[in-house]
């Protein structure tokens, strides 16, 4: 039986224009790249572009080494270094999380 609702996809033109047409304040974009700079670790990158954007930094580069040791741990598949790092980090983060807790919970 077939399904009443469409399922055709717009074409790339009307995307195209839709996409022209939404306008992002340049302060959101700057946000979104800071963001994006303090997520994947480039803290120096991070500062710099909070410095010239003139926005606040979002962590300081302590908080950022600890994310990104946590992360690496996680990567490399030793998840109780990654635990410890992170009780380290923020010694309530699992009691107050508990999909957290358990996700980790489920990988060691």
């Amino acid at each position: 039986m077939a399904s009443s609702t469409s399922t055709t996809t717009p074409s790339k033109h009307a995307f195209t224009q839709r996409v022209q047409d939404v306008r992002c304040p340049k302060s959101d974009i700057n946000a979104l790249i800071l963001d994006y700079l303090t997520m994947e670790g480039y803290s120096m990158a991070a500062a710099k572009f909070s410095k010239e954007a003139n926005l606040q930094p979002q962590q300081d580069d302590a908080s950022i080494r600890s994310r990104q040791e946590i992360q690496h741990y996680i990567h490399i598949g030793n998840f109780e270094a990654a635990i410890e790092s992170l009780n380290e980090y923020d010694p309530a983060i699992l009691d107050e999380d508990e999909s957290l807790h358990l996700r980790f919970c489920d990988c060691s």
